[in-house]
């Protein structure tokens, strides 16, 4: 969606209409219960935003997700977004990928029932919480799915230390790497 520079320039989620995204968080949650709720929540198309998702179980890692998505008719997009070579969520929202990103996720809730997918059942401890922050900063809404079904609107929410300190923390670990000492364990 973003290949083309026009897009790239006019379709941030600052400049779109306003929408309504889902989050939800992997957790422990079987394949089945999975599946059960996106289609509770009647979701067509689901964004994989987990920065670890090769160690999640076997049947929530990408490369199974790719094509059990296809057969429930979900259009699925593997992205993750806040890996520690980015040094975090929130510098990488601030990039060119995670702004674009975020343009494509809000583009097709306009169109389709969206949900991103983090790693944690609750979005507080995940990094789907500086994302959805994001998103109502820029004026859309967020509805962050529990795996009750039960949901939860994103207002106002104090990102948590683990969030904030994130970027500060994996440049200090790097420049321990490169100096030859060893990171506190």
């Amino acid at each position: 969606l973003m290949v083309r520079d026009w897009r790239r320039r006019h379709l941030h989620i600052e400049q779109q209409e306003p929408s309504i995204t889902y989050s939800l968080g992997c957790g422990s949650l079987s394949e089945r219960s999975f599946f059960e709720l996106l289609s509770l929540h009647s979701i067509h198309v689901l964004y994989d935003f987990r920065a670890s998702a090769e160690l999640a179980a076997p049947h929530l890692k990408p490369s199974h997700l790719e094509g059990a998505c296809k057969r429930h008719a979900i259009h699925y997009r593997f992205a993750p977004l806040g890996r520690d070579v980015a040094y975090g969520i929130l510098k990488h929202l601030r990039e060119d990928e995670g702004r674009n990103l975020l343009a494509e996720l809000v583009w097709w809730a306009r169109r389709k029932r969206t949900a991103f997918l983090g790693a944690e059942e609750d979005w507080r401890l995940d990094h789907r919480c500086a994302i959805a922050a994001r998103l109502v900063e820029a004026g859309h809404s967020v509805k962050h799915l529990a795996s009750d079904g039960s949901m939860t609107e994103h207002l106002e929410f104090q990102l948590p230390e683990f969030i904030l300190g994130e970027e500060a923390r994996l440049r200090t670990l790097e420049k321990q790497r490169q100096s030859g000492k060893r990171p506190p364990a």
